[in-house]
């Protein structure tokens, strides 16, 4: 299931690329700094979330259900409060962000990342509970319904960047509420 996960997460993020690709040369720089500094901000969350299916592997192995649900509640806690502080973080200094990857001339690349981060910022906490549960999941065994919550949520981000962008019409930023 990892695999296949890996592979079907990979194509959604060519089609929204795609979609990002339709839009002007200004939006296209905007996304792929602003993408870059998403998935780092990513990168703790996803480190606590694998460190606990490993936990939630080794608890259940030892028939411990009630410290993998002390587990849980602990690192919810921890995950949120990293996404919260990410998040407050990333809105605050979205542009100085944004400009570690574009040169500081181009003002309006800067702009319109720091735009997609911002948009981004208050769903961070969201991906953070998706990849603790999933984790869950994982860890307890269950990887096929891991796998399935992944797809539905990248189905539902897929669906929302193009209905947000071409049908409601909000273009690029249809991707970064996406």
């Amino acid at each position: 299931p990892a695999a296949l996960q890996g592979s079907v997460s990979n194509l959604g993020f060519i089609l929204v690329q795609s979609l990002v690709n339709s839009f002007s040369t200004l939006n296209i720089a905007a996304y792929t700094a602003a993408n870059k500094m998403e998935g780092f901000s990513m990168l703790p969350l996803m480190g606590i979330s694998q460190a606990f299916a490993i936990y939630v592997g080794q608890n259940m192995g030892a028939g411990d259900v009630d410290r993998v649900k002390k587990g849980l509640k602990q690192t919810v806690l921890l995950d949120g409060g990293v996404s919260i502080a990410t998040s407050i973080l990333i809105y605050t200094i979205g542009p100085l962000l944004i400009g570690l990857f574009v040169d500081a001339s181009e003002t309006e690349v800067i702009a319109r990342g720091a735009a997609y981060l911002r948009a981004f910022c208050p769903f961070l906490f969201f991906h953070a509970m998706m990849n603790v549960y999933s984790s869950l999941l994982r860890g307890a065994g269950d990887s096929v319904m891991a796998m399935i919550a992944s797809f539905f949520d990248l189905g539902v981000r897929m669906f929302m960047a193009y209905f947000l962008s071409l049908w409601v019409g909000i273009g690029f930023m249809g991707c970064a509420w996406a």
